[in-house]
């Protein structure tokens, strides 16, 4: 399936792996989920609910192995799903909603042939949006069309992309004919709820017009802002009370198999002299039924964290667990909880991505050992991210880590208390902002050019979630040599899109505040208008120019890929993207994507003159992957001769194995003089082919 292709979107494989590891039981969901895809006139969304640790994101990914062919289950069978989405607040890339789109249509377009043919021609028509793809017949299909290697979407807020790569497609395929069910799978509604910005996932959703057809399995908590958002759905809530004696048979089942799998469980259990069956009814007991808490003592059990020693003492419910081993941590750590662990926990408590050691030290300004030290203390509250050759990432365990930091008030032993480990989320994006913005020093007398990729990326949400907002308009403002600081900064960076991303959210809040102070927002919606429109307007630069500044080191490459990508006109878009190309070296990293973008762009292109001549231009920097995908430009061609200039100007660079599909175009020409010069060029460069130019010579002449 494709949504566990690296290469398509977002990579959740390793995510699918860690929620399914130990999975046991659930099929009475599996047989509620079987019975909503098999009734015709069921409602168009299945809503899961549950509370905090349920199991609701184990559920789901164990579907996405069921469709995946990993695992199976009657009734569930490999291809089911065509696309899946999990959303998680502790990353802001999963939660936004142009990625989301990119990643349902990477998805869509390789499970779907038909589909991937209408976002080839949507690409095609649309400036916006960049295609990346090779030609061919897509397995278990015999429609011979695109496969997508990649998806480009600049300068459209998320709903316009979300209509653009998903929605039209979707609606186009139907319209020419195609009647097979798309189901898709999006998980934790209730977190994509995080995301800052003019719409959210869950507003994506909510807005799909009945005409389009799919069915979605979504999943959140039983949670008002999303019911609220979508209409007619069939809810199974997990944690309701008619549930309990099923909830309790899967924790059971999971229980035994964890001891069964697990020595250093069965050796905690020999060392309390305890009987299995008693241990597993009072963990049931002790968990509510929630398999996360019980995973989260199992696994503390094995690191040698918790023990057995006193089941009526187990902590009741997970806050009172997360509470109880967060005490203990913080006793055997013997450091102190304001002044070292809450800095740490409270950086990955704000933190939009995963953190690198590295960034926790900058953030929380303690020591190397110390953090070091702290890491390790509190690696059962933590994920670690390994990476080859580089450095690895943190981020907390789990959504319910972050809402247990987040309570001011917890139960504890069945009486109210105060949660002494609470930590005020907004003062935890304000610790982030102290390390861009040191001693409060007003925003024009910081040096933007020292802030961090980290800090680009994420500043604007850091002031949005911070209650900053005022500062993030001042930021987007700032004037630096009569140009915008903030954008210089970025722009720099050939983070062009990035920054529009910023004022899109700054444009978001300012639509917010309009009730409270109309003639502010009204001056400020028109400034990020103007912004916008200006940089629209910057790119239209000539290709001469655009290569000297490159040349010179006055531009990163990545920055004049990026203003390339902004012109709107497919054939100088093209030309500027091929000059670009022509002088990069073959080491530059970015060179591929520029031959692609190129590339893509001479598809655009209209006329056949003016597209064969962008293809010949472009001709001797195509590399052997781009080659078939040239060849498929060349077939377009119909207009006399254009084809055969074409087929020329890209002839130097055409392998062996590429001869069958270039010499099916030569003899597909409609005109006699064309298709014998192509011949006649292809036979000068492949001389095996000089008898079948003789035959077809004769052919002509004789008719």
């Amino acid at each position: 399936m494709p949504f566990l292709n690296p290469k398509l979107g977002i990579d959740f494989s390793d995510y699918i792996a860690d929620r399914t590891l130990n999975f046991t039981g659930r099929e009475w969901v599996f047989k509620a989920i079987q019975n909503w895809l098999a009734d015709p006139e069921s409602d168009r969304f299945f809503l899961l609910t549950g509370e905090p640790g349920s199991g609701k994101t184990a559920i789901v990914a164990r579907l996405a192995q069921f469709a995946q062919g990993v695992e199976t289950y009657p009734g569930l069978k490999a291809g089911f799903l065509q696309a899946v989405h999990f959303c998680s607040a502790r990353d802001s890339v999963w939660t936004d909603p142009k990625e989301f789109a990119r990643s349902l249509a990477l998805q869509l377009a390789t499970s779907i042939p038909e589909f991937g043919l209408a976002l080839k021609d949507i690409g095609e028509k649309t400036t916006n949006i960049n295609v990346e793809q090779t030609i061919g017949t897509a397995q278990s299909s015999n429609i011979t069309g695109v496969m997508i290697q990649n998806l480009t979407i600049s300068g459209l807020t998320g709903q316009e992309a979300f209509t653009q790569v998903v929605v039209n497609p979707l609606r186009q395929i139907q319209q020419e004919g195609f009647s097979q069910p798309v189901t898709i799978l999006v998980d934790s509604l209730d977190e994509a709820l995080t995301h800052d910005g003019e719409s959210t996932i869950v507003s994506l959703l909510s807005k799909l017009s009945d005409s389009i057809k799919p069915g979605l399995i979504l999943t959140s908590r039983n949670e008002g802002r999303v019911k609220e958002k979508l209409n007619a759905y069939e809810e199974l809530f997990l944690s309701a009370a008619e549930n309990l004696d099923k909830n309790q048979q899967d924790v059971r089942a999971y229980i035994d198999t964890k001891f069964r799998q697990e020595e250093p469980l069965q050796s905690a259990l020999q060392a309390e002299e305890l009987n299995q069956e008693n241990l597993i009814t009072k963990l049931i007991e002790k968990s509510e039924g929630n398999f996360l808490y019980v995973r989260f003592l199992l696994e503390s059990v094995a690191l040698g964290q918790q023990s057995f020693a006193n089941l009526d003492g187990l902590p009741q419910g997970l806050d009172e667990l997360y509470y109880s081993s967060l005490r203990r941590v913080v006793e055997l750590g013997k450091k102190d909880w304001v002044e070292v662990y809450a800095p740490v926990m409270g950086a990955l408590l704000a933190a939009q991505e995963s953190l690198t050691e590295s960034q926790i030290r900058v953030f929380t300004k303690l020591k190397e050992s110390v953090v070091w030290d702290c890491l390790n203390d509190l690696q059962q509250f933590l994920d670690e991210i390994e990476a080859e050759e580089e450095e690895t990432q943190y981020k907390l365990y789990h959504q319910s880590v972050a809402d247990f930091l987040s309570k001011r008030q917890l139960v504890i032993r069945k009486k109210k208390s105060n949660n002494r480990y609470y930590l005020p989320e907004q003062e935890q994006h304000q610790r982030l902002l102290e390390y861009y913005r040191p001693e409060d020093k007003p925003w024009n007398e910081v040096q933007l050019d020292k802030i961090d990729g980290y800090g680009r990326q994420h500043l604007a949400q850091h002031l949005v979630k911070g209650n900053r907002v005022n500062e993030l308009h001042l930021l987007l403002n700032l004037e630096n040599a009569d140009k915008n600081a903030w954008f210089k900064l970025k722009d720099s960076e050939g983070e062009t899109a990035s920054f529009l991303a910023d004022v899109e959210l700054a444009w978001a809040q300012a639509d917010e505040a309009y009730e409270s102070d109309p003639g502010k927002s009204i001056g400020l919606q028109c400034r990020y208008a103007l912004i916008k429109a200006s940089i629209n307007s910057l790119a239209g630069i000539p290709k001469e120019l655009l290569v000297t500044l490159v040349k010179h080191r006055y531009w990163k490459t990545s920055k004049a890929f990026a203003y390339a990508l902004q012109i709107s006109n497919p054939q100088a878009r093209a030309r500027n993207l091929t000059a670009l190309a022509k002088y990069l070296p073959n080491t530059e990293l970015l060179k591929l994507q520029i031959l692609q973008a190129a590339l893509q762009s001479v598809r655009a292109i209209q006329e056949d003159s003016d597209r064969a001549q962008a293809l010949t231009e472009l001709g001797d920097e195509l590399t052997p992957d781009l080659l078939p995908r040239s060849l498929e430009v060349v077939s377009s061609l119909r207009t006399s001769g254009y084809d055969r200039k074409a087929l020329q100007g890209i002839l130097n660079q055409l392998t062996p194995d590429l001869i069958p599909r270039a010499l099916e175009i030569a003899l597909a020409s409609q005109h006699t003089s064309s298709r014998l010069e192509a011949l006649t060029a292809l036979a000068n460069k492949f001389p095996d082919l000089l008898p079948q130019a003789l035959v077809v010579r004769h052919t002509d002449f004789d008719r």
